[in-house]
């Protein structure tokens, strides 16, 4: 608080209340008279100086229960010694202005109640001032609360995530050594790296670029792409104008992997994975789609020529797309959402969210 800026405040606001005072006198007099301009300046300007302390004292004079009866005694006595400093004040100009003044005491009385009506007044004032400051405050420190309890969340829910994802890439690279393809187990593990670094590398915010996102699937799809080699198409028709929408860090990642693990792995063809993302008014919306084009599903699978077995569509019940789904209703609520839906020979997972550009730098 900048105690010259109260200054300045009281003086302005007692100076246009004294204002006001004396046209409306004159107005209704008829006249305008000197004494009664400097009688009500000099007792304006007077209450000017004591509104700041009686500011200072409302900040240290709290009205909860446990000090509200000291605080309230504590005010009558300032009230009191206010009300005799005034007219002190007041004894000169009225000497000087007035032909025959009145004793100190019939002023002194007389003036009690408006004296004691202006510093329940100001004491008002000063205290809606006090405690609305103390409940922004309060507000402001609720919303960094809140904020913090669902960056927690976030972070609980991706702690879940990355060890599932971790666990699914050493898995590839387990299956590459497996098949005796050391060259390309090797390729794997530093594309892993690559993946990894610009993990630990990024800022550790909730949300992310869509086009630094794409950056980080293509790191993921390297790895993929050395394990499944020709039996795996990728496709990415991003429009150019979402590419600095703000999405979840780690969006794309499980429903990619989900696309590949269903529409590739699942399958003794080849299959194709398409992501896609683009504007639909005031909604980003991202589609991620496997297709797998001839042969049939592995061995245990329905027999030949059949759909790889996948979850029904709808809410889905893996762990990529549950996880995805709990961060976007913490992230957008009911504005967000995330749908499994069959798409001809395959499965296209649909998330709809609010389109946010991230601010130019």
């Amino acid at each position: 608080m900048s105690w010259r800026r109260v200054w300045i405040v009281s003086f302005l606001a007692w100076t246009g209340a004294g204002v006001f005072d004396v046209g409306q006198s004159a107005a209704a007099r008829g006249s305008f008279r000197i004494p009664n301009l400097v009688l009500t300046f000099e007792s304006m300007w007077l209450w000017a100086l004591f509104t700041p302390l009686v500011l200072w004292l409302c900040l240290r004079l709290p009205l909860d229960r446990t000090s509200r009866a000291r605080s309230v005694a504590l005010h009558a006595a300032a009230a009191a010694a206010l009300l005799v400093v005034d007219n002190v004040v007041d004894t000169p100009f009225f000497a000087w202005l007035w032909p025959e003044p009145l004793t100190f005491l019939e002023r002194l009385t007389g003036s009690a109640f408006l004296n004691a009506f202006s510093y329940v007044t100001i004491a008002g004032i000063c205290y809606a001032f006090v405690y609305g400051r103390q409940l922004a405050e309060r507000w402001a420190r609720d919303a960094e609360l809140e904020k913090l309890l669902l960056r927690a969340r976030l972070d609980a829910i991706s702690a879940r995530l990355h060890p599932h994802f971790l666990f699914n890439a050493l898995h590839s690279v387990a299956s590459l050594i497996r098949a005796g393809e050391r060259a390309e187990a090797v390729r794997a593990v530093v594309a892993l790296s690559t993946l990894l670094r610009a993990a630990l590398a990024s800022d550790g915010d909730a949300q992310v670029p869509l086009g630094r996102e794409l950056d980080w699937i293509r790191h993921y799809l390297d790895i993929e792409q050395i394990r499944f080699q020709d039996r795996l198409r990728v496709e990415v028709s991003v429009a150019p104008e979402v590419d600095r929408a703000l999405v979840p860090a780690l969006l794309l990642q499980p429903l990619v992997e989900n696309a590949i693990k269903h529409g590739v792995e699942a399958r003794t063809g080849a299959g194709q994975v398409t992501i896609a993302a683009w504007r639909d008014g005031e909604l980003l919306r991202v589609a991620i789609e496997d297709r797998g084009e001839g042969g049939g599903v592995r061995a245990g699978g329905a027999g030949e020529g059949a759909p790889a077995e996948r979850p029904a569509p709808g809410p889905g019940h893996g762990v990529g797309l549950r996880t995805t789904r709990e961060r976007l209703a913490h992230l957008f609520g009911a504005a967000a959402s995330v749908e499994l839906c069959a798409s001809g020979a395959g499965m296209q997972a649909r998330v709809a969210l609010p389109f946010r550009a991230e601010a130019a730098s």
